[in-house]
């Protein structure tokens, strides 16, 4: 990740985690799941087919999930957007348990599931990760139901996908 990130604003990045985001292979959850090794950890990737492209935006969109095999509350799966010039940004990570510090907020999270979200603030910081804001959620408690969570905020549209949790 580049250190001079061009600012996103919070527009772009609102509309980033809104539009319609289509699947159209039908083992994607297969190849989002974490399968690969990666030292202690599995990962998985999920490379969007349709590239995001708009007057102000141009790139591509791509799901994550990791899951550290010798801790398995140790998991985060995201939605990355990648520029034209090859810069990523996390737009939003659901993690495991763990402490968060929101440090322009000066705000402890409990050890509990999280989700960071990138904020035109955040990214405008010089110190700071541009996703480190990040609020609780009682949504998730597994890897599994954090995909479900990441899917249904960013707008995944995969036929059968939520079926696969009932």
């Amino acid at each position: 990740m580049s250190e001079d990130l061009p600012p996103l604003d919070q527009e772009d990045i609102d509309h980033l985690a809104a539009v319609p985001k289509p699947v159209v292979d039908s083992d994607w959850l297969g190849m989002l799941r974490p399968h690969r090794r990666r030292g202690i950890n599995l990962v998985g990737r999920y490379d969007l087919p349709e590239s995001v492209e708009s007057q102000a935006l141009k790139g591509t969109l791509h799901l994550y999930a990791r899951l550290n095999q010798q801790y398995v509350a140790d998991y985060s799966t995201g939605l990355v957007f990648t520029d034209g010039e090859g810069n990523s940004y996390r737009i939003l990570r659901c993690n495991g348990p763990h402490r968060h510090y929101n440090s322009l907020e000066g705000q402890w999270l409990a050890d509990t599931p999280h989700v960071h979200h990138v904020t035109e603030r955040y990214l405008m910081h010089p110190n700071m990760k541009h996703d480190g804001y990040a609020e609780i959620s009682t949504d998730f408690n597994d890897l599994d139901s954090a995909i479900r969570h990441l899917a249904d905020r960013v707008g995944l549209q995969a036929d059968g996908f939520f079926d696969l949790f009932l």
